[in-house]
């Protein structure tokens, strides 16, 4: 939800393979290059048969993820920031990030809840 606080310029062409002692680099990532219009990074790091669930949609797929983060990517304006992560284990963690914007209420705090295997995120819930 939201555009990008900064324009970025780098898009990988590659899927972005993580280690499971390096699960950390996606749920860090994944936000950073979604706010930066990093489309191709975003998207690297899922999983081919991957789902995100977003704002009451599933979005399953490389295709359909791809065309989600970049229309979440430009929707509104605001800033994001990681404010606490709860790591289950190597496949499960919960990132909380507040969101500042010009969207409706103009501040929120989401959920990001991921679900890995071989290092790729198979599953993305999003929750107010």
């Amino acid at each position: 939800m939201g555009p990008p606080r900064q324009k970025g310029d780098h898009h990988a062409r590659h899927r972005h393979r993580v280690r499971p002692d390096d699960a950390a680099i996606s749920r860090r990532d994944l936000p950073r290059a979604r706010d930066e219009d990093r489309y191709d990074d975003a998207t690297g790091v899922f999983a081919p048969d991957a789902t995100v669930f977003d704002e009451g949609t599933t979005y399953s797929g490389t295709e359909q993820i791809r065309a989600w983060v970049a229309r979440s990517s430009t929707e509104y304006t605001y800033t994001s920031t990681r404010i606490g992560q709860d790591v289950a284990d190597d496949s499960r963690a919960v990132v909380l990030v507040r969101l500042d914007g010009n969207f409706p209420g103009g501040t929120a705090t989401l959920r990001y809840q991921f679900e890995l295997q071989d290092g790729l995120i198979t599953r993305l819930a999003i929750e107010v």
